[in-house]
């Protein structure tokens, strides 16, 4: 599965949905943080408002040497009516992009 933003670190068995969840929990406590399940396997969704969300997967290649977190994002239709889709990308990029960081922060230092 394609991700808009994947991050790509050294094989971490410890990398989780449970350590992201704490993670973004902690550095987003004004945004909802839920555990759901889909045909591909479970995932956090973090919503940051009604209208602006973000999916995290998390897979592991301990063949290939490396944990791949996966962000994927969205804007509910109403939001893109209301604000355009410029600004969908500009509102749901900006927020991927703050989720990344934070992981990188976390992961690789």
């Amino acid at each position: 599965m394609e991700m808009e933003i994947e991050l790509k670190l050294p094989y971490n068995p410890s990398v989780s949905l449970d350590s992201i969840y704490n993670i973004l929990g902690n550095s987003f406590p004004e945004c909802e943080n839920l555990r759901e399940h889909s045909k591909s396997g479970e995932f956090l969704r973090l919503k940051k408002t009604h209208f602006v969300q973000a999916c995290i997967f998390v897979s592991h290649d301990s063949d290939n040497g490396y944990t791949l977190i996966g962000i994927d994002g969205s804007m509910s239709g109403f939001a893109r009516y209301l604000f355009g889709s410029v600004f969908h990308y500009i509102f749901r990029g900006s927020f991927l992009i703050e989720i990344k960081h934070v992981l990188e922060e976390s992961f690789l230092t």
